[in-house]
């Protein structure tokens, strides 16, 4: 079995309150060993809500797998997230796990708080939905990170 949706948008919501909307070019719901696929090949924006109805985060990403029944999401490709208080996180995957209520990567992340003027590297990050609550796992600072990258680059190295 498989489907396609073209140019969609879909809202989800609890209780008659709007949780998020998702907009993508495209979405595909295939069976795989009895478990539903929906795969968003073209990328994906996401708007999640407050209860007053007002979004306060927002994600972007090239890719998309979700698996209804683990409730559970895995963005890739240019993944973009941003909250209220304008801090982004960029990083190449995000896992969103809707059963512990998490936002978690082991990837390589870039964690921006102009609020703060502050810029972070790292490997790992975990968050609350909310995206107010976060730590990254293993951070350096980015003024190394930008002295080492330009070292690598000068070296030919990858």
């Amino acid at each position: 079995m498989q489907e396609s949706l073209k140019d969609l948008e879909m809202t989800y919501s609890d209780s008659a309150r709007v949780l998020l909307t998702v907009k993508s070019a495209e979405m595909i719901t295939r069976e795989e060993d009895r478990k539903i696929i929906e795969e968003f090949p073209k990328g994906l924006e996401v708007e999640f809500y407050q209860q007053d109805l007002r979004p306060n985060i927002w994600l972007k990403a090239g890719h998309a797998l979700r698996f209804p029944e683990e409730k559970k999401v895995i963005v890739s490709q240019h993944v973009q997230l941003y909250n209220a208080e304008n801090d982004k996180l960029e990083t190449s995957e995000l896992i969103w796990d809707e059963v512990n209520q998490k936002i978690y990567t082991d990837k390589f992340i870039r964690l921006t708080q102009p609020s703060k003027g502050d810029t972070t590297y790292g490997f790992g990050f975990m968050s609350d939905l909310n995206f107010t609550r976060f730590e990254v796992k293993r951070k350096f600072s980015g003024k190394i990170e930008e002295a080492m990258l330009r070292e690598l680059s000068s070296s030919g190295n990858p």
